[in-house]
């Protein structure tokens, strides 16, 4: 609930995504059309998307899903899409830290990142209140401003959370990072 979810997110939300990104406009469109192509369970085409005809004709062929992404990297095989719009450099921000496949299409007011605040088009004094009231001795959003459930954020529970970890060996450059995500269920009354 932190994260923008590519799965649920509709074309404006999208839009402005890859727009905070800092994608070209003109490429824009070739994404967001090819996106609604990879999700939905037809095989026709939007006007500038992709369907499974297009992905077979490439050289390594496969088919569109047809379905919603499994993981945010699957974003990677749709059409339109390139290696560097998933890391950060040059005019293009990455777009990993910004996306998920896991909730719904609100955001957590208490776990929202400022790039994500940002990218909803919340201003720098916004941000700042609603950080300040994140402190452990402001306890956090309980209930919502209006100006910021309009933005689409929310005050609840998470139930989705991500987990990084990562070791290394002493005196080595080697390690390994482990990722997870944890669904945390409501407890059976």
């Amino acid at each position: 609930s932190a994260k923008i979810n590519i799965n649920t997110a509709d074309e404006t939300r999208l839009r402005n995504l890859f727009m905070y990104a800092g994608i070209p406009d003109d490429e824009i469109t070739v994404l967001l059309d090819s996106i609604l192509d990879w999700k939905d369970e037809d095989d026709e085409h939007h006007l500038s998307g992709a369907e499974s005809d297009y992905y077979e004709d490439l050289s390594d062929p496969y088919k569109a899903k047809n379905g919603p992404f499994t993981v945010p990297e699957e974003l990677a095989l749709v059409k339109g899409m390139k290696p560097e719009y998933f890391k950060d450099g040059g005019e293009v921000k990455s777009l990993l830290p910004l996306i998920t496949t896991f909730g719904g299409n609100l955001l957590n007011i208490n776990t929202v990142s400022t790039e994500v605040m940002q990218l909803l088009g919340l201003d720098d004094s916004e941000i700042e209140a609603i950080m300040k009231q994140r402190t452990k001795e402001a306890g956090g959003w309980r209930s919502i401003p209006q100006q910021y459930s309009s933005k689409g954020l929310n005050a609840m529970a998470s139930q989705n959370f991500r987990i990084e970890v990562v070791a290394r060996t002493n005196n080595s450059n080697l390690g390994m990072k482990i990722v997870a995500v944890l669904n945390k269920q409501p407890a059976l009354e």
